[in-house]
């Protein structure tokens, strides 16, 4: 598994991608 290859083809994967990002930098979604 390689790590800094992210091939994303849901929106959800994709949208739960984000929503941890924005969590991480310490958003509330």
């Amino acid at each position: 598994m390689e790590e800094c290859v992210l091939v994303v083809d849901d929106e959800e994967a994709t949208r739960r991608l984000i929503r941890r990002r924005l969590e991480s930098d310490g958003y509330t979604v």
